[in-house]
This record gives structure tokens, C-alpha cells and sequence, in this order.
């Protein structure tokens, strides 16, 4: 199981690099990364990245969304709560 984790650190990490900071937050969540997570969403909500209009659709991200910094960030992107 940590190889898998490293790896998916990894191709997060080579996401974060290509600017696909949406994608790299999934990944990180399935790898156990919740603060991460959030401090990557924050800063795209903060650069107004258009790929967080996907936030609502990615079943990945399912067990994140009653948490205060979700809503927050939805808030931040303009999008419905």
C-alpha cells in the first residue's frame, strides 16, 4: 500500500507541475492527504481555476463535502452550496 501512495504522490505532485491542480487534489484524497487537499483547492479558488466548477461532480471528493472548507470554497468560486 505505500508504494501505491508514493506513486499517486507522485503523479499528483507531476499534476501540480502541469498546472492541473483540480486532478492533483483528487489524487491526494485517495492517498489519505486531506490537508493537502484543501490547501491545494484553496489556492486554485484563490487563482479562480475554472476546473473547480468539477468540484460537485467528482465522486472522488464525495466524503469532503460537509466539511467547512468544501463550502467555503464553493462560496469563493461562485458555485451553488
Amino acid at each position: 500500500m505505500d508504494g501505491d501512495k508514493a506513486t499517486g504522490i507522485r503523479i499528483a505532485d507531476e499534476l501540480i507541475e502541469q498546472r492541473e491542480i483540480f486532478n492533483a487534489s483528487e489524487i491526494y484524497h485517495l492517498c489519505g492527504e486531506t490537508e493537502k487537499v484543501f490547501g491545494l483547492l484553496q489556492e486554485a479558488a484563490k487563482d479562480r481555476d475554472p476546473a473547480l466548477t468539477e468540484m460537485q461532480l467528482s465522486w472522488a471528493m464525495t466524503s469532503l463535502r460537509d466539511d467547512p472548507r468544501w463550502i467555503e470554497i464553493l462560496k469563493v468560486m461562485g458555485l451553488p452550496v
